[in-house]
C-alpha cells in the first residue's frame, strides 16, 4: 500500500463523481461535511473498495443509495447505506468471505462471483481498519469502513 494522509471527504467525492451520471432507476446521494477527515490510506485502493460496495448497493438497493462519514473517538467511519432489502444478521460475517453470495439467483453467467465483499475486507485489514454491516435507518443494509485515526 502506499498510504497517504488524505482527506477522506475529498477523496469520496472524486471516488463517488463517476457513479452519479451512471443511468439507472438508483439514485446516490451523499452528505459530506466540509471539515477534512484524516486518514491515512492508499486512494487507488481504498478506490476499489467503494467501488465493489457501490457496485453491490446499485445491483440491491431498490431506489436509494446514500455515503456519509461520521467522525469517531477511534476513526473516521465511511457510512454506504440502501433502501433494499436488509441483510440477515445471522448472514451477515460469512458475506466477506470469498465466493459467499446469499442471492441464489446470482451465478458467475449473471454476474457476481461472490468477490467484492472478500476483496473490500482484505483491502480495509490492509489499512489496518475494520468493515462491518448494520441495518440502514433506509431499510436496507449499511457497510460501514472504520480507518483508523490520522495521528501526524
Amino acid at each position: 500500500l502506499d498510504l497517504q494522509k488524505n482527506d477522506v471527504g475529498m477523496f469520496l467525492v472524486t471516488a463517488i463523481d463517476k457513479w452519479q451520471t451512471m443511468p439507472s432507476k438508483v439514485v446516490l446521494s451523499a452528505t459530506l461535511h466540509p471539515n477534512p477527515y484524516w486518514a491515512k490510506f492508499d486512494p487507488y485502493f481504498l478506490g476499489r473498495a467503494i467501488d465493489n460496495l457501490l457496485r453491490n448497493g446499485f445491483v440491491y438497493a431498490d431506489s436509494r443509495i446514500h455515503i456519509y462519514l461520521e467522525q469517531t473517538i477511534n476513526g473516521c467511519c465511511i457510512c454506504i447505506e440502501n433502501d433494499g432489502r436488509p441483510i440477515p444478521v445471522a448472514d451477515r460475517n460469512q458475506l466477506f468471505a470469498p465466493f459467499v453470495r446469499l442471492n441464489d439467483s446470482r451465478d458467475r453467467d449473471s454476474g457476481g462471483t461472490g468477490l467484492g465483499l472478500a476483496i473490500v475486507a482484505q483491502i480495509v485489514e490492509a489499512h489496518d481498519g475494520q468493515v462491518w454491516i448494520e441495518d440502514s435507518a433506509l431499510g436496507g443494509a449499511k457497510f460501514v469502513i472504520r480507518l483508523p485515526v490520522c495521528i501526524e
